[in-house]
């Protein structure tokens, strides 16, 4: 494996970085205006059904779950995105 390999592996921890820039962005903004530690709701969808399918059952909600408890971003990936100077105004 190069060290351009071992740069762009993920591993669990990493996986904070899978998150959509929106989600990332919209998070930034509830800390500029100060509403980052209110309670919030959140949704998970699905755009369309299997065809013949009228209902979806969701499976994994305990995995889903540890995963959100664990969500961090390390500092280097802090760094890393405002380096991007997407979130040049959004305090340390």
């Amino acid at each position: 494996m190069t060290q351009e390999d071992r740069e762009l592996s993920l591993s669990p921890e990493d996986y904070s970085l899978l998150t959509d820039l929106y989600q990332l962005t919209m998070a930034a903004c509830y800390i500029g205006e100060e509403i980052d530690q209110r309670q919030a709701n959140f949704e998970i969808f699905v755009r369309r059904l299997p065809v013949g399918f009228g209902y979806l059952i969701a499976m994994g909600l305990a995995q889903a779950l540890d995963y959100l408890e664990k969500f961090r971003f390390s500092p280097a990936q802090i760094k890393a995105l405002q380096s991007t100077g997407i979130f040049a105004n959004v305090p340390d």
